[in-house]
């Protein structure tokens, strides 16, 4: 994304991004969503991206901190996530003592803009659930 974003500028990113970003469904449906992440990373300055980009590819991996989490912890995916598909979300809350996963159906990697009403609900539900736990 980097190299990207120096060559092309944030719009070169943008089209790169964007099918990743959202769900199949999402683009068919509501293209609004897709033009508006896509002015959203447009606007974003090529020296940020760069950094987001540098600071992704050097964080080191914690998947073996994932068994220390003791608390109820919600993974949330899109069906349609193509970035980190639901098999990889699953992986990640198997690892998780007290993970519960929930799937958003018809939604890709940005569900909580996809889908948001059933994204706000399924987060309502999850909450309400661990506020009786306490």
């Amino acid at each position: 994304l980097a190299r990207i974003a120096k060559d092309g500028g944030s719009g070169a990113v943008a089209d790169l991004q964007l099918p990743g970003l959202i769900g199949k469904t999402t683009r068919q449906r509501n293209p609004t969503i897709a033009a508006e992440i896509r002015a959203m990373i447009s606007s974003a300055s090529v020296a940020g991206i760069v950094g987001a980009s540098e600071a992704m590819m050097a964080r080191p991996d914690s998947t073996s901190l994932l068994s220390t989490i003791d608390v109820p912890t919600l993974v949330i995916v899109g069906s349609e996530d193509v970035l980190t598909p639901p098999t990889e979300a699953e992986a990640l809350c198997a690892a998780i003592p007290f993970g519960e996963l929930q799937i958003i159906p018809k939604a890709g990697h940005s569900p909580c803009i996809e889908r948001p009403a059933a994204f706000n609900q399924t987060v309502s539900e999850f909450l309400s659930k661990v506020n009786t736990l306490s």
